[in-house]
């Protein structure tokens, strides 16, 4: 998530109940985001534990059914769904409503795509407290789901169809077991053997402390590393990887009012100067359209800054033709500009305005580097790494091995779950994937099978009305 943090700590391995907090302490919003990270991973797990991979309270409460509605329509039913512990609610505000068919008149799987999302001031108003006169506060997490359709060829009209398969196979796609991992470290070139020596490369040199974000812009493999004779980047260079980073976990925004092609007029140039926008930096135009639908976002570079005006002149990094966004106060899909803190150095190769994965050692700033270990795993877009780095120690925050060496760690990011819903043929609900759970189940007596509490009363109520009266109740 991408906002103003000193950290994140929590680590399910590390299995902590709880955080305590201490007097005469001083207090850090790491603290606190763990408390509530350990409190819904607890949650979450429970859930997941009594319901299963998925599933719904029977009874009117199971929402997401899938009713045609005609041309080609299917509504998406009112109430609530569990996917992997999460809860998903469809309660008409502010959801998708309806799925639509393709044209084609083929056999479809429905499926749930949950996810969550952070949302901050500049996509929800409200978040802010206008009382403060402008600065924001905490930023929100909000589960997601988009229902989705997969074309899955013909089916035999009396073939049963395995929902609970090929939910799985497509898990297994989107959620590999393997992904590509980053180690990082700081530099210790030069470094002597006098330990009294120390060279002004062989530590973190920044003068603040920094969260750095490492983030996977264009999915795909490493890049291969061939070049020209002039060192223009070749070989598989139209389908590798490319990175960005920002020192400050990504959360420098500026939101936008209107675009008009490669003008951005802006809502403000942030609070400070460290947190605002130069020239020559490069910055990623994103708006809810292309994040729900999980698109890039736009890279550019800022060719111009007119504080005047509040706007900004972008150039696109080919600099040719770029088809521009158009946005007006109008605009209710919440664009913004978010600036990235990479540049162009010396021998490092870059492509469509971000870095591209290679083998080696790739040096950020002030002495901190990375390097990736993809193997024969593709990179996805949105994967990153959080690499804290501390004046106080002069070093980074990383695990190391026992050598002393760093250790290679998976990506974070948004992870995405699924559920399957239905199979839709020729225009009819073919099978109904959901499953269903009793929320409120307990035996009657020894030997009679659980009912939910609706059942309860009656039962009792048929028990109470059968005995004689002059039978204790």
């Amino acid at each position: 998530m991408k906002g103003d943090f000193t950290r994140m700590t929590f680590d399910p391995l590390r299995h902590f109940s709880r955080v305590l907090m201490q007097q005469g302490r001083v207090q850090l919003d790491a603290d606190f985001n763990e408390q509530a990270a350990i409190l819904l991973h607890y949650m979450r797990t429970l859930a997941t534990d009594l319901i299963g991979p998925y599933g719904g309270p029977l009874g009117g409460a199971m929402g997401f059914r899938l009713a045609e509605a005609g041309s080609g329509r299917f509504e998406i039913g009112p109430g609530r769904y569990y996917v992997d512990g999460i809860l998903c609610e469809n309660d008409g505000e502010d959801t998708q409503s309806y799925i639509k068919l393709p044209e084609t008149d083929g056999t479809y799987f429905a499926y749930l795509d949950v996810w969550e999302r952070h949302l901050t001031h500049v996509q929800d108003e409200r978040i802010r407290e206008v009382a403060l006169g402008g600065p924001d506060t905490c930023t929100r997490a909000k589960v997601v789901w988009q229902v989705r359709l997969e074309d899955i060829g013909e089916l035999d009209s009396d073939a049963e169809f395995d929902c609970e398969e090929a939910i799985e196979d497509l898990r297994r796609r989107e959620r590999p077991d393997r992904r590509p991992h980053m180690l990082a470290r700081v530099s210790d070139e030069g470094q002597g053997k006098d330990v009294c020596s120390v060279p002004p490369d062989s530590r973190y040199r920044g003068k603040e402390n920094q969260l750095y974000r490492i983030e996977v812009h264009r999915g795909g493999p490493a890049w291969d590393g061939t070049t020209d004779k002039d060192g223009t980047p070749l070989g598989n260079l139209d389908e590798a990887a490319t990175f960005k980073w920002s020192r400050d976990n990504g959360s420098v925004v500026f939101p936008i009012v209107r675009q008009q092609g490669n003008v951005v007029f802006l809502e403000s140039f942030g609070r400070d100067q460290r947190t605002s926008v130069r020239v020559g930096d490069w910055v990623e135009i994103m708006d809810d359209d292309l994040e729900l639908g999980g698109a890039l976002g736009i890279l550019a570079q800022v060719d111009a800054v007119d504080t005047v005006e509040m706007s900004v002149t972008l150039r696109s990094p080919a600099g040719g033709p770029l088809n521009w966004p158009e946005y007006d106060e109008e605009s209710e899909n919440h664009p913004l500009l978010r600036r990235w803190d990479h540049r162009k150095v010396e021998g490092l190769a870059m492509d469509g305005g971000a870095i591209l994965v290679e083998d080696g050692w790739i040096e950020i700033e002030d002495g901190v580097e990375v390097r990736f270990d993809a193997g024969s795993y593709p990179f996805r877009t949105g994967d990153c790494w959080l690499v804290p780095a501390r004046v106080a120690t002069g070093d980074i925050e990383w695990p190391e091995d026992e050598d002393g060496s760093p250790m290679a760690r998976p990506p974070q990011g948004v992870e995405h779950h699924y559920a399957p819903l239905g199979v839709i043929q020729k225009g009819d609900l073919h099978t109904d994937c959901r499953c269903g759970f009793r929320p409120s189940c307990q035996p009657l007596a020894q030997g009679k099978k659980p009912l939910p509490t609706d059942e309860i009363v009656l039962e009792k109520k048929k028990l109470k009305e059968a005995k004689p009266a002059d039978q204790p109740q």
